[in-house]
């Protein structure tokens, strides 16, 4: 640990076996107890808890030295061994962990490639759940499509609601729960043939809303947005409503023409302008769009003027005109 802290210093440390073994009786004739095994690994994480610390698993006790625990029921999905042990038919998958521990410790799945965030269906439980995002490098590919995914939404949508308490969890419908923080609210529609409609949008099957109270973010994935049709195909999107501007990003999706509301402060203007950024923050052109009464319209596109768009930017810019004055010679 000293190594880890002073000759290579790290901003989180990661223990594999800390909270995956620590059940394991302690039989040694020389402990004083069975349960030594389980006291020292507590122990050791009390004397460096000023550094942040990860695990594998993770219980209870470890909730107040550690920042983070790696594990969920996930990877037994992935691996056939829930069918094994219980029968798919016989149980559901419940955010037990995330209601008692979501305020406390940052919660992961298994560090490993069958739990990264691939698949829609693994994105979307993780935003529901609540979640951290990540993806494995070194066992998958570095060009998938889900590498940017698994960024866009970590960074602009899970960071927001992070270290929130989980305080309810519901089912609306069939397969379709809702989960509620202390200051987002995530609809998910489990059913794999059937989507769900909810307000202006429609969430496709294994779809999923995100929606601040403040109103100052909506994400997920949708195949009508705001009450407008979207081109076909799932489209992962994630609004970002400021004060005076709008960001909107579309990490993967086909092309499609999007309806954006106003934002109050734009008092109505119809002077919306819509610029396209890379993924370098600097923007690459403005781009066409319509304003109405429901909105702005405009197409996103992944590419403009031969480069890659990382997101769109609405805002409201006033023009001035000063009046020009004419000095004779």
């Amino acid at each position: 640990m000293r190594d880890m802290k002073e000759a290579i210093p790290s901003d989180l440390i990661h223990e594999d076996q800390v909270g995956g073994r620590t059940s394991y009786p302690d039989y040694n004739p020389a402990s004083p107890s069975t349960a030594s095994y389980s006291q020292g690994w507590l122990d050791h994480t009390q004397r460096y808890h000023d550094t942040p610390l990860t695990c594998e698993y993770g219980f209870d006790r470890l909730a107040s030295t550690e920042t983070g625990f790696h594990g969920s029921v996930l990877l037994d999905m992935k691996t056939g061994r829930t069918n094994q042990q219980w029968g798919d038919d016989r149980w559901h998958i419940y955010p037990f962990a995330p209601l008692l521990l979501r305020d406390k410790v940052l919660l992961y799945h298994n560090t490993e490639g069958r739990a990264s965030t691939k698949e829609k269906s693994v994105l979307s439980l993780n935003i529901a759940f609540g979640y951290m995002l990540s993806y494995d490098v070194g066992h998958l590919p570095i060009d998938s499509p889900w590498l940017n995914v698994a960024g866009a939404f970590q960074s602009h949508v899970i960071s927001r609601y992070a270290t929130e308490q989980m305080i309810d969890y519901e089912g609306l419908a069939a397969n379709v729960t809702r989960s509620t923080f202390e200051h987002t609210t995530v609809t998910m529609n489990w059913d794999q043939r059937n989507a769900y409609v909810t307000g202006g949008y429609v969430l496709p099957p294994e779809g999923v809303l995100v929606q601040r109270n403040d109103g100052g973010l909506v994400a997920g994935i949708f195949t009508v947005y705001n009450g407008a049709a979207l081109s076909n195909g799932d489209h992962y999107l994630i609004e970002e409503r400021g004060a005076s501007e709008i960001i909107v990003r579309q990490p993967m999706g086909a092309d499609t023409t999007l309806l954006i509301h106003p934002l109050s402060s734009w008092g109505g203007s119809p002077l919306v302008q819509i610029w396209a950024y890379g993924p370098d923050d600097r923007p690459i052109q403005r781009v066409t769009a319509t304003t109405g009464g429901q909105g702005t319209s405009f197409t996103y596109r992944q590419q403009v003027a031969g480069q890659q768009a990382s997101y769109y930017r609405l805002g409201v810019f006033h023009e001035s005109y000063l009046p020009a004055l004419l000095r004779g010679r």
